[in-house]
């Protein structure tokens, strides 16, 4: 097999699962009639987990590089100091994002109806409507939590996986890569209720899928594949 062949095929690996798993949540979504509410709460629970655990291999940086990154518009040169002042902006402005995305599931949460629907108000024609988002109670808690600590431990094991290079790390890049699964998070919640629940949680499985494959390949080229 040539060397473009197998890198093809190595990617393909990597994908399908990917493309499958996705495929999965849409169909179990149409299928239990979830609402996005219900897909975009443990989504946020393995973003908190990714940004912490993020900020913290930044901190633990000691040797790296800075290309392409600069601070205040000037390059920023490698320092001892450096990798905690950049974990602790990310840690901040990260955070800051989904601490309000927090506020809009929580009132998305608590502030439908108890079928799940919250009434929509057209701005220009006054006509109201109902937009079902979907309800999270009792045992749901439960495997949301579930989800998300299966999550924690699968991510976990990827960042012991050996590296596949000796390249220094990028610290620019490591500190941007999580900010990709803000965008399906972002739109959704502005969208959810434009779109309607079936339309939302395309538009989301549809975001996260993207955000997933640049992720992937942000890391297949940090490991010099």
């Amino acid at each position: 097999m040539s060397p473009s062949s197998s890198k093809t095929a190595d990617a393909l690996a990597l994908l399908l699962p990917l493309l499958l798993a996705n495929g999965l949540t849409v169909a179990v979504a149409e299928l239990r009639g979830f609402g996005p509410i219900e897909l975009l709460w443990p989504f946020w629970f393995q973003n908190v987990w990714i940004g912490l655990a993020q900020a913290r291999r930044i901190r633990s940086l000691q040797a790296y590089s800075t290309e392409g990154f600069s601070i205040g518009g000037r390059p920023a040169e490698p320092s001892p100091e450096l990798p905690g002042r950049v974990a602790r902006f990310f840690l901040l402005h990260y955070g800051f994002f989904h601490f309000v995305y927090l506020i809009f599931l929580l009132a998305f949460t608590f502030g439908s109806d108890a079928d799940g629907t919250i009434e929509v108000t057209d701005g220009e024609t006054g006509a109201t409507s109902r937009v079902y988002l979907g309800r999270v109670e009792g045992g749901d808690w439960l495997g949301i939590g579930l989800l998300a600590a299966a999550f924690a431990f699968s991510e976990r094991a990827q960042a012991h996986t050996p590296r596949a290079s000796g390249r220094l790390p990028n610290i620019g890049t490591m500190m941007f890569m999580p900010y990709l699964r803000i965008i399906p998070m972002h739109l959704t919640i502005i969208l959810a209720m434009a779109l309607g629940s079936a339309g939302a949680i395309w538009l989301f499985v549809g975001l996260k899928t993207l955000a997933e494959i640049a992720t992937l390949l942000l890391l297949r080229k940090i490991e010099g594949d």
